[in-house]
């Protein structure tokens, strides 16, 4: 009787040791950090924006323990939708666009309030360019002609058509007239102007902005003006966007500075990505950001901490806001 007791105590005591064994090892497990995959939407790999995504891209895999990163194509509008719905972590995108999917105005059907802002990196502005030796001479002799746009999902589309319809004029007017809408690639379009199949091309980004910088120099374009009064009545309507001037040394063709209209370019990412991955990925970024210079020299003037939060329209995430509280930034 007292050996089976000692054996019962015995198989007691080790049962207890086991189950502290797994125990420990359970929170050993969970205290190992979970590996995070960041799925990050940009341009098309010609756009402005892949450059300096994959150096983020590279920066963020360098810098957080398990973190995988893989950036995607995607446009301005459509980044806003993928990230807002979730099915990305990070995306480029302007603020005008963030600002109008999360309030849910067009072109966006539903309002997207899950996105915050990460940080501005560039101004963007409108593009319009016609041949040398083109007879349209303003914006207005475009109401009948055939009009080569952005890729579909670019911004660059709903400014230029909200920029029509202050001069007077929509899209469907344009069809109407025996004009044509043609939405092209950022290599397709440039060459369709040069080959003659489109009246004027039109895109929006940085200057000099890549699908311009080609045709500019050969054979050369006749980039075409906002006029000042028309500049005055779109901010007065649409007070997301703002007035930038391109230096006339910027493109060969411009014998004189250019005034257009743009907003600015930003990463975003959905509120439900924790603060603490957030604060970790801006942190590695802004203390890399030489890196993304290299990638984008673009982005060199324009891409600095003191610019993160210039025109944004949506709530910043608090990951981010953290950081640029310690680096003595206000963020409203």
């Amino acid at each position: 009787m007292k050996k089976l007791l000692g054996y019962m105590v015995l198989l007691l005591l080790l049962t207890v040791i086991s189950a502290c064994g797994k125990d420990s090892s359970s929170a050993a497990g969970e205290a190992k950090a979970e590996p995070s995959f960041v799925r990050f939407v940009a341009s098309t790999p010609g756009g402005a924006w892949y450059p300096p995504a994959t150096a983020m891209e590279l920066i963020i895999s360098e810098n957080l323990e398990n973190a995988s990163v893989r950036v995607s194509p995607g446009g301005g509008e459509a980044n806003a939708k993928t990230v807002g719905d979730g099915d990305a972590e990070m995306g480029y995108t302007q603020t005008a666009s963030a600002g109008a999917a999360y309030r849910g105005e067009s072109p966006f059907e539903k309002e997207f309030t899950e996105l915050r802002h990460l940080f501005t990196t560039t101004p963007v502005g409108l593009h319009l360019a016609v041949k040398k030796d083109s007879e349209i001479k303003s914006i207005e002799d475009l109401k009948d002609k055939r009009i080569g746009m952005a890729p579909e999902g670019y911004l660059a589309n709903t400014v230029a058509e909200r920029l029509f319809e202050v001069y007077g004029f929509t899209l469907e007017d344009i069809k109407a007239n025996g004009g044509q809408i043609s939405y092209l690639g950022l290599t397709e379009g440039p060459q369709s102007l040069v080959d003659g199949n489109i009246d004027v091309y039109l895109g929006q980004g940085l200057w000099p902005y890549g699908p311009f910088m080609e045709i500019d120099n050969n054979p050369g374009v006749r980039f075409l003006e906002i006029d000042e009064k028309i500049i005055d009545e779109f901010l007065e309507k649409y007070p997301v966007y703002s007035k930038f001037t391109i230096p006339k040394d910027t493109y060969k063709s411009l014998d004189k500075d250019l005034q257009t209209v743009g907003t600015y370019a930003a990463v975003v990412t959905h509120k439900d990505v924790p603060d603490e991955q957030i604060y970790n990925i801006v942190k590695a970024i802004w203390e890399n950001v030489e890196k993304v210079h290299e990638a984008s020299p673009s982005d060199k003037e324009w891409m600095k901490l003191e610019n993160a939060v210039e025109g944004i329209s949506i709530p910043v995430h608090p990951g981010a806001k953290k950081y640029y509280e310690e680096k003595g930034m206000k963020v409203e």
